[in-house]
């Protein structure tokens, strides 16, 4: 029987998932029918919601109809994919301020001929938009050390490094230290952090801070599999002494099993879930378990931050 809930602060929603929600929604308002070909945020319950209130995810951008409304989502977008869009579709802007800062980096990087090392998973929007902001000319994308091996000599080229926003940090800095190994002269905009944003890096902290100072059986993270942000908390509480941590959709992802022999749970969420599913998952515990104590922990003040 669960004896004690952690609930980790902070959690859930931050400022550019907010604001990419409000957009869409205020446009489905407006418009009455926006299409996307990325969920806005990569949260299956926000997305079906948001298909309710109207937003249509289409397969690609020859399928958005003429005279239409589309949108970007919060993890940006090529260029490329909207330079052949019909003159007659109204485009709204999701994408998150943070990514839109590295994409103009990238841009100016480019510009002054440098070539440039992504950091990160190559099938993530996010990177499939840095890729084509830099035309995908001398652009590199690197996952593992292997990747970093293939890489080809760039002694002679200027070099500047990039990260996907939303991974695990200790996985950014062992990748950004190896292609330093390899490229002494590589350049980043600041390599403690290497573009993974506040909200992630303080989600992190939060489950760090918390499964080494407490004894904690299981962490869950509510959150979709599709969030990378969100894998990457669950993987961080792995890392650092949970194996039995996982990402939980909804409480339909969750079984009485699973709590066998759990005293104490630590509760996240991912940085596109709701709060409402941490809460719907506090209460399946509570009904399993009666006279669970519930505690908040960490500093609810920079939860969007």
């Amino acid at each position: 029987m669960v004896s004690k809930i952690y609930l980790v602060n902070p959690r859930g929603f931050c400022f550019g998932v907010e604001r990419a929600i409000q957009v869409a929604r205020q446009s489905a308002m407006l418009y009455k029918n926006v299409y996307v070909i990325e969920d806005v945020v990569h949260n299956s319950r926000i997305a079906k919601e948001l298909s309710e209130e109207g937003i249509h995810k289409v397969a690609s951008i020859s399928d958005v109809p003429t005279d239409s409304t589309f949108m970007i989502s919060a993890h940006g977008m090529s260029p490329n994919i909207l330079k052949d869009i019909d003159k007659s579709i109204n485009v709204i802007d999701g994408t998150c301020s943070i990514v839109a800062t590295i994409q103009k980096m990238i841009q100016r990087d480019r510009s002054n001929g440098k070539k440039i090392i992504l950091i990160g998973k190559r099938d993530h929007a996010e990177i499939r938009g840095y890729v084509g902001v830099a035309d995908h000319k001398d652009v590199y994308v690197v996952y593992s050390e292997i990747d970093i091996e293939l890489l080809p000599d760039l002694s002679d080229s200027q070099v500047s490094c990039y990260s996907q926003t939303t991974l695990p940090h200790d996985i950014v800095n062992n990748l950004f230290k190896a292609l330093q190994n390899k490229i002494p002269h590589i350049e980043a905009k600041d390599t403690e952090t290497l573009n993974v944003c506040n909200a992630t890096q303080n989600r992190q902290n939060a489950i760090i801070s918390v499964v080494q100072s407490y004894s904690i059986d299981m962490c869950i993270v509510a959150g979709s599999e599709s969030s990378s942000n969100t894998c990457a908390l669950r993987d961080t509480a792995i890392k650092n002494g949970v194996p039995n941590s996982f990402v939980v959709d909804g409480v339909s992802n969750l079984s009485q099993s699973m709590f066998d022999g759990v005293g104490v749970v630590a509760i996240s969420a991912g940085a596109s879930c709701p709060e409402i599913v941490v809460q719907e998952i506090v209460e399946y515990v509570k009904n399993m378990s009666p006279g669970v104590i519930i505690e908040e922990i960490g500093d609810k003040d920079i939860c969007a931050s």
